[in-house]
């Protein structure tokens, strides 16, 4: 029905009738509309809306995106780019520093944490490599 009054970032006619065409079915889904809705989402918005699978490619990374709420392996959320910089290797009291040194508010996020996972997992190659010498 397109009631949106008062929920932040959706009282706007554009957003609202975003809202209305991507009709969330759970607080998880609205929270992850609110989030998508940002300038830095921008690119991937079309297949969120159109509830089109996305995945990184890579299983158990993934897995520690997608909840049963929010099957989608977008990263909306802070939280959920903090567990893969640890994921990728970074200790977790590191991970929230990397994300505010690194990430302006219209970046894209998922692209800045495949990077850091790119370079964690050869860092991590390294290691390995030094340690099997």
């Amino acid at each position: 029905n397109g009631y949106t009054i008062g929920l932040n970032q959706v009282e706007q006619d554009g957003s609202r009738h975003k809202c209305m065409a991507y009709k969330p079915h759970n607080i998880s889904e609205l929270s992850a509309f609110v989030a998508a809705i940002r300038p830095g989402f921008k690119s991937m918005y079309k297949k969120f809306e159109n509830r089109e699978d996305f995945s990184w490619g890579i299983p158990s990374l993934d897995n520690l995106i997608r909840t049963e709420e929010l099957p989608v392996s977008f990263l909306f959320f802070q939280e959920q780019v903090m567990a893969v910089l640890n994921y990728g290797g970074f200790p977790m009291d590191e991970c929230y520093g990397i994300i505010k040194e690194n990430i302006t508010p219209s970046a894209d996020m998922g692209f800045f944490v495949l990077q850091s996972y790119n370079f964690s997992v050869n860092r991590a190659r390294l290691r390995t490599a030094k340690i099997h010498l």
